[in-house]
C-alpha cells in the first residue's frame, strides 16, 4: 500500500513502488508513472540520501513523490518533468510553454 518508506534506494524499490500502487489502486500504474519513478529513482540513486524517503505520501487530492525524513524535519518535495520554468505570477509559472500551478506554494 501507498505510500512506501524506503531507508535507501535499491534496486527493488521501483518493484515495490509498482506492488504498492497495485495494491492501493487494484489496477497498474500507468506507463507515465512508471516512467516518472524510474527518473526519480535513478536520481535518488545518484544523490544517496542519507536519511529515511517517504514515497507517493497522499496529501489532500494528490500524493507527493518523496519526502526526505529527518530526526526533527521534513521536506517534501514534488518532482516535474519540465525542462523549462518560469515564474509568472504568485502562484503560476509557464513550463514548457503551458501554465501551471506552481508547485512551491
Amino acid at each position: 500500500m501507498l505510500p512506501v518508506i524506503l531507508e535507501k534506494i535499491t534496486p527493488s524499490a521501483y518493484n515495490i513502488l509498482v506492488r504498492s500502487y497495485e495494491e492501493t489502486f487494484n489496477e497498474k500504474p500507468p506507463v507515465e508513472q512508471q516512467n516518472a519513478w524510474k527518473k526519480l529513482l535513478d536520481l535518488l540513486s545518484r544523490i544517496k540520501p542519507s536519511h529515511s524517503l517517504i514515497l507517493e505520501y497522499p496529501i489532500f487530492t494528490e500524493r507527493t513523490d518523496v519526502i526526505f525524513v529527518d530526526k526533527d524535519k521534513a521536506l517534501v518535495v514534488e518532482a516535474k518533468g519540465w525542462r523549462r520554468v518560469r515564474k509568472v505570477g504568485d502562484n503560476v509559472v509557464e513550463a514548457d510553454g503551458e501554465l501551471h500551478e506552481d508547485p512551491c506554494y
